[in-house]
This record gives C-alpha cells, sequence and structure tokens, in this order.
C-alpha cells in the first residue's frame, strides 16, 4: 500500500522536466508539491527567479527547526522519452529517479505523514537550484535566518550516511611570456613551458588516483596558448583547473596552489565552495543510523563523497546534516535508474526517525507549539 502510494506520487513527478534552464517546468513541479502539501504551513522564496518552498508543522515559521527534510527538484537536462518513467522488474528508470526527485517526494510524503504527530519543529525544504550550486535556494533560505539542528538531504548513498564531502575550486590561470623567433628561443619567454612549470609541480603534489582515495585531486578542464605560427615563442598559456579537496585542507589549499605558480601569472578564482562536515558520532547521525539497521537489516556505512552538495551551505553556518538516500544507479546519465523497495523503505526509515527522535526530545526543549529564542 505504502510502495504503491510513492510509485503513483514519484511517477507524475517524474513527468515534469524540471531541468534548470526550464523556469516553467521548475514552477510546475513545485506547484504539484504545493498540492501534496494541501493543509501543511508552507512560506515560498525566490531569488533570481528561483523559486523554492519551505514547509513547517507550525502556525508560523520556527526560529529553530530541530529537523529539517532537504530535497532538490531539479534534474540535469535528459533526452525527452527520459521524462516517461520505465519499470523493469523493481527499477524505474527516469531521469530523477535516483538524483534525486524520488527521494525528495518519500520526503515530502513522510513530511505529511508524520507533521502533526510529533512535538518538535519539523521542517520540509524543497529548492528547484541544487545541481547550479544552490544558491538561490537552500543557501538563500538559510541567509534568511532558516536554521536547524539536523538536516537530512534525500541525496543518492545507497542508505550510507554521508558525514563529509569535498571542497571545490574552479579557476582560471593565465601565464605570460614574452614572444621571439623559433630559432632564438632565449631571446624570448615561452608561456606554454611556464604553465607546464605550474602543472609539473601541481601533479606532483596531488598525483591523479588509480583508484578510489580520500584525497585532493585536481582536473585540468582546458589549456590553451595564444594562436600563433609554428615557428614563434608562445606569449601566453591559459588552464582551466577543477580541484576537489578534503576538508583539512580547506585553509590552506588556496595558497598551496599560488605557491606553485611563476612570477606574473595570474590566477583568477571562479569559485571557492566550502566542504560539508558532520559529527559521524552525534547524536542525530547514530539514532539515524540504529533506525536504518532497524529498518533495511544492516547497519549503513559511514561515507565519504566526493562531490558536492547543498549540505555544505548547511555545513558552512556550523548546522550538522547528512546526505542519505536510496538505492539504483546511473545519476546523470541515460540509465538512471531508482530501486523501487528501497524507496519504501527510505520512507520507512525517514518516518520511525521522526518519530523517534521526538522521543528523544528533552523535557524542556522547543515544543512545534512554541516558538524557540535561540538562534543558530
Amino acid at each position: 500500500m505504502v510502495l504503491e502510494r510513492i510509485k503513483q506520487t514519484v511517477d507524475a513527478g517524474l513527468r515534469i522536466e524540471s531541468t534548470s534552464d526550464n523556469p516553467e517546468k521548475l514552477d510546475d513541479i513545485l506547484q504539484y508539491c504545493e498540492a501534496l502539501l494541501d493543509g501543511c504551513s508552507f512560506e515560498v522564496f525566490e531569488r533570481n527567479g528561483k523559486k523554492s518552498l519551505l514547509a513547517f508543522n507550525t502556525p508560523k515559521r520556527p526560529a529553530k527547526f530541530r529537523l529539517i527534510l532537504n530535497g532538490h527538484l531539479d534534474v540535469v537536462p535528459a533526452k525527452p522519452e527520459q521524462f516517461t518513467p520505465k519499470y523493469d522488474g523493481t527499477r524505474l528508470y527516469a531521469r530523477g529517479a535516483y538524483d534525486m526527485k524520488c527521494a525528495t517526494l518519500v520526503q515530502l510524503l513522510a513530511f505529511v505523514d508524520l507533521a502533526a504527530k510529533v512535538d518538535y519543529p519539523l521542517g520540509l525544504q524543497l529548492v528547484c537550484d541544487e545541481e547550479i550550486g544552490g544558491y538561490d535556494g537552500t543557501k538563500y533560505q538559510l541567509e534568511q535566518g532558516i536554521c536547524t539542528e539536523f538536516a537530512i538531504a534525500g541525496e543518492p548513498t545507497d542508505f550510507g550516511v554521508n558525514s563529509v564531502a569535498k571542497g571545490l575550486i574552479q579557476a582560471d590561470i593565465d601565464f605570460f611570456g614574452t614572444t621571439a623567433h623559433a630559432a632564438y628561443p632565449w631571446q624570448g619567454k615561452n608561456a606554454v613551458w611556464s604553465a607546464y612549470s605550474f602543472l609539473e609541480k601541481l601533479a606532483k603534489r596531488y598525483p591523479e588516483p588509480n583508484e578510489e582515495q580520500w584525497q585532493t585531486t585536481v582536473n585540468l578542464a582546458n589549456i590553451a596558448s595564444t594562436q600563433q605560427p609554428y615557428n614563434k615563442v608562445a606569449d601566453k598559456c591559459s588552464l582551466a583547473i577543477d580541484v576537489r579537496f578534503v576538508p583539512e585542507e580547506r585553509d590552506s589549499i588556496l595558497d598551496t596552489l599560488q605557491s606553485f605558480l611563476p612570477k606574473g601569472a595570474d590566477f583568477k578564482l571562479k569559485w571557492f565552495e566550502p566542504p560539508h562536515f558532520a559529527d559521524a558520532d552525534g547524536t542525530f547521525v547514530k539514532l539515524l543510523r540504529k533506525t536504518t539497521a532497524d529498518v533495511i537489516g544492516e547497519k549503513p556505512e559511514i561515507i565519504k563523497k566526493h562531490a558536492a552538495s547543498d549540505l555544505r551551505h548547511f555545513s558552512e553556518l556550523g548546522m550538522q546534516g547528512v546526505t542519505f538516500g536510496p538505492r539504483g544507479a546511473g545519476q546523470h546519465t541515460d540509465d538512471e535508474w531508482v530501486d523501487l523497495p528501497s524507496l519504501e523503505q527510505f520512507y520507512n526509515v525517514l518516518s520511525k526517525f521522526i518519530l523517534r527522535l521526538d522521543a528523544q526530545t528533552e523535557s524542556g526543549s522547543t515544543s512545534r507549539s512554541a516558538e524557540p529564542s535561540r538562534a543558530c
């Protein structure tokens, strides 16, 4: 019965082509969720044309939530046929099936079913821009004062509890030299060799791993020099790099990168996104792992992620949270799928966790009928 309700809910949601370049469809998926939240209190936020929603189980928005369920409704572009869900045994194939429209809609169902049954502030955060950074959704809501003791984002984890994720740097670097005839290279300075020297130092410090390892990695995304004949020394060379750094290097990574640069090089930082970090031994994480073990029959592992999520925005403000979601595979590919029985398990884990969290609420702490006075 629960699974059939989940299937009906996600099937309709997956058919909406809610990609970041389709604002009309992003509005449609948000309105679809609003209809499912009939009778619940919620606010709609908007910045730069991107809307997001925050639902809560109190008459008005509380100053602080005990738990926020965070989910994104936007998906990466796909072939038109991927927006028609297909079923093969226990697998549901569609764009967003695994990342993460199905999990988001299951979180919505759990919120609707449990919101009135717990005596603490419970929130549901639905955003439409996670795939392009989450700046006008999750981050904007947090900038408006939304805060919580704990957050769960239903990103793909196969029931692993993701408490740590790498930070991100993207930068363009220009190297400069002076032109000369190629027959007399000593009369000039070749910018390409300057770039090569930088890359050599970079590769020595951050060698590319041959298998998955928890270490800082660097991707050389592009290299280009001034268009010129073979017999002319290049006077400019440009690189584009993508760096995924471990939390331990947050305060040193930029200095490390810039220490490899020759004099006169121009380092243009485009993005510096913080890592996500939560206490794996904290009360919330322990309870989530125990609840998951009770539902699926095995204790989930604490896992680390190489890619970023909206949880970094919570982490940056000192709020605890994890990504945690159902089983599947193929995110961002033509064969994206989610395991249907795991969607029901995900619903059951969330429901039990929400109720158990209510039982663990200490006497004298915030109830959903009172306004918390302490900000994050």
